[in-house]
Formats: C-alpha cells, structure tokens, sequence
C-alpha cells in the first residue's frame, strides 16, 4: 500500500502536536477550608489544607469567606498587606523534560484594600522549606506581579497567567507551586489554582513536519 506524502506529513505533524495535561493540585481553592471560613465575610488564618505556610499561621495569609468575591466557589485566600506571607504545595507529580507547564491562577482586587505585588514561582519538593520569607525566591521560576493588571476592578477576579518550561534534564524532585505577598502596601488575594503540562516537540519531530511539507510542496509544484 502506497502512501502519499500528505499523509506522512500529517502523521509527522500529529506525532509534533502535543495536548495539555492537567497535573492535580490539592485544595486548588481553598474550599476544603470553607467551613473553618464562616460565610459573610469571615475568615480563619489556619494554614489552608494542602499547602503548607513557613509562617505558621500567623495571619500573614488568611482564607475568606466573601460573597461574590472568588474566582470559584465562595473562598479564596487572601494576604495580608502589613507583612510577608507565602504558601506553597509540593505536588505529588515529577518534574519532566521538555515540558512547558502552565500555572493559571485567579487574583482578585478587592474594593478598599486593592490588589498588590504578588510572587508567583516554581520550585522542587526537595527545595529547603523557606525560613527569610522576606528573601523567598522559588529555585526554578518567579516573577513578582501587579496583580492590579488583570484584576482592575474592585471586588472581581481574572486570571493571571506564569509558564516554564524544563529543558533535556528534567529539574530534580516533584513539582512546588507557590505565591506570596511581596507588596507589604497592598493585599493580594488568589484563588483557583490550575496547572497544565505541554511537552515540547522534539526537534527531529519537528525536522520531520519541515521535511514532508517541503516534499509536499515540490511535489505540488511539479
């Protein structure tokens, strides 16, 4: 059986074309601590189930309970603007080569207290928990951003969005989300973490798809 170029072009752009896989994250919006959060405002500064706070609880961060201010559920964890706060989660998936992984977090602005400067970042399980927070940079990624970018409005939440991508030796360890309050002006609030993984194209898959649409086209042309 004969098979055309276009097919082997297909096949080889198929084989390059990569889908995004979600990688779990525990208690992704806080709303495993809903009930520690009375509804109407309130609040509790328990270190969120799932994360883990180098502060200890010491109202650094704190999870609310706010109608209509959310990005999903009726929770979110907020931070608080007289101090640093941090909270991470080591995840129960290992780092892979080759990969971009996409954190999608909602941060919110809420009216009268604003939205801040906020340190969202990518480390390893085996990473020393952070003790100085106010010198915490995750080991692979971060960036400190204005939240206030995408969250303008008051009491509204938008999605921020951080990506990294791990090159031929994959980082040592499991994978460690975390964010923090690096604006001790202004609070920070988040919510509903999701995380993505994309590998990326194998350079010779990617010779490949060039390859056979080349032959392609000269074909086409003849």
């Amino acid at each position: 059986m004969r098979v055309s170029l276009y097919t082997l072009a297909v096949l080889a752009f198929a084989a390059a074309r990569t889908q995004a896989a979600s990688v779990p994250i525990v208690n992704p919006g806080f709303e495993d601590d809903t009930a520690n959060a009375a509804a109407g405002g309130g609040w509790t500064d328990a270190q969120p189930t799932g994360w883990t706070d180098p502060a200890g609880g010491d109202n650094s961060n704190f999870i609310e309970n706010i109608g209509g201010f959310s990005s999903d559920g009726s929770t979110h964890l907020g931070f608080d603007g007289n101090e640093f706060g941090a909270v991470y989660q080591d995840l129960s998936t290992a780092w892979a080569p080759n990969t971009t992984y996409t954190l999608t977090v909602g941060v919110g602005n809420r009216t009268n207290f604003g939205a801040g400067v906020g340190r969202f970042g990518f480390g390893s399980s085996l990473d020393p928990a952070p003790t100085a927070l106010a010198a915490f940079v995750p080991s692979l990624y971060s960036l400190d951003y204005n939240t206030s970018a995408v969250a303008v409005a008051g009491d509204t939440f938008a999605d921020a969005v951080f990506s990294f991508t791990t090159g031929a030796v994959a980082p040592a360890g499991n994978i460690r989300i975390s964010v923090q309050n690096v604006d001790t002006a202004t609070r920070i609030h988040v919510d509903n973490f999701r995380l993505d993984a994309s590998a990326v194209p194998e350079p010779s898959s990617l010779a490949l798809v060039g390859l056979f649409s080349g032959l392609l086209m000269r074909r086409r042309r003849a």
